[in-house]
């Protein structure tokens, strides 16, 4: 909970979703309680929990692929009904989703073998999800990410791009990184961008480490890669 008056911001602890939906005298009982992620749609102001369960109310009802959102601009409400527009939905394909990361038109949800797309209907069923791609894959939930309008990340096996369509993204070190990869320490990769130079980075463990130690970066001005190890 946010407070006006800087000076006493830092000592207002966090408190969680369900203390919020009672103190807003709200059903806490459908707050969600495992989520695997949490976000905002910033355009409809929906708090949205993707891999989640249904909360106390629905004991070991954990998903991996469930997508829940409170009502509008209240999230402390979970509660659907017909004055509220909370809702869930379900993604049908692959095991888990890994990440969800919102752009300018839609918020793009990734699971471990699909790509989908999640849209604002402004209509009673609030959301809409379409199936996007099928036979990709991603590396890790933190190995996406958005530069100049385009979401870049790495798979198990080659890098990807998404322009409003999926594309693979040439890669000159395509066999230099993924034939010298530690997958079995995949979540540790990890991206992000320099906005200076145009230029998207990975940073990964080889196959000889149980830690980061090398980056692949690409330039998406200037189309091109570069590497190098890492102490």
């Amino acid at each position: 909970q946010a407070t006006s008056d800087p000076a006493s911001s830092l000592a207002t602890h966090a408190i969680t979703l369900q203390a919020y939906a009672t103190a807003e005298s709200k059903d806490a009982t459908y707050v969600p309680t495992q989520i695997m992620q949490l976000l905002v749609s910033q355009q409809d102001k929906h708090l949205l929990a993707f891999g989640c369960d249904f909360g106390s109310v629905s004991p070991n009802s954990y998903d991996p692929l469930l997508i829940r959102w409170a009502s509008q601009d209240s999230p402390g409400d979970w509660t659907p009904s017909a004055t509220t527009s909370a809702g869930d939905l379900r993604v049908s394909r692959g095991s888990r989703i890994v990440r969800a990361l919102p752009t300018r038109q839609e918020i793009l949800v990734w699971t471990d073998t699909h790509l989908y797309t999640l849209q604002f209907l402004g209509t009673a069923d609030v959301f809409g999800l379409q199936e996007y791609a099928d036979n990709i894959s991603v590396a890790s939930p933190r190995a996406i990410v958005s530069a100049s309008n385009v979401v870049y990340w790495m798979g198990q096996d080659k890098f990807y791009a998404y322009t409003g369509r999926v594309e693979t993204l040439p890669c000159t070190l395509r066999n230099h990184v993924f034939m010298n990869i530690n997958f079995a320490q995949s979540d540790q990769i990890v991206c992000g961008t320099n906005e200076q130079w145009n230029e998207v980075w990975w940073f990964y463990p080889t196959a000889d480490s149980d830690y980061i130690n090398a980056y692949v970066v690409y330039n998406h001005l200037e189309k091109i890669w570069y590497y190098r190890s890492i102490d």
